[in-house]
């Protein structure tokens, strides 16, 4: 019998670290991830191990991630947008308006992110804080320009197989 697929779990703690959890009915492998939210877009893995006496175990989480991923099928797309989808088409109409109505990209931080926390962590010019604007904005963009077509699709797709 086939191993039943990876269940996967996304928590964003307040500061914006997205802790995943990858687990099948015998292995389970956590990752604290940083950066762009993993659900927006392909995005590319750094591995760190803190220190020397922690390779050990990072190899082998590295092995049990390896396996969760390539050894079980794609995990099957929900037909509603999950709770970091969600926040990122929030974030990504907030950003569009605030734009649309002449806010810098700091102030539409300080909307998102809350004003102490955008002070903090809006540094030089290649800062996260800087890129999740640029990515909320074009996120935005292509909501306006029809992309808000595709989400209305899967749900209106998911209701006619319910109804028919």
């Amino acid at each position: 019998m086939a191993e039943p697929s990876a269940v996967v779990h996304i928590h964003i703690d307040p500061i914006g670290n997205q802790h995943v959890v990858l687990s099948s009915s015998r292995q389970r492998v956590q990752m604290v991830i940083t950066g762009v939210l993993i659900t927006c877009s392909p995005v590319t893995l750094a591995f760190e191990s803190l220190g020397v006496r922690n390779l050990r175990r990072a190899a082998s989480d590295f092995t049990v991630l390896t396996q969760l991923l390539v050894n079980h099928a794609p995990l099957a797309a929900d037909d509603r947008p999950g709770l970091v989808e969600r926040r990122e088409l929030r974030d990504a109409l907030i950003a569009l308006d605030g734009k649309a109505r002449g806010a810098s990209h700091r102030d539409i931080a300080k909307v998102i992110y809350g004003s102490e926390r955008a002070v903090i962590e809006w540094g030089d010019s290649d800062s996260s804080m800087r890129q999740k604007i640029k990515r909320h904005l074009a996120r935005g963009r292509r909501l306006m320009t029809g992309g808000y077509r595709d989400l209305l699709g899967r749900w209106q797709q998911r209701s006619l197989e319910h109804t028919g």
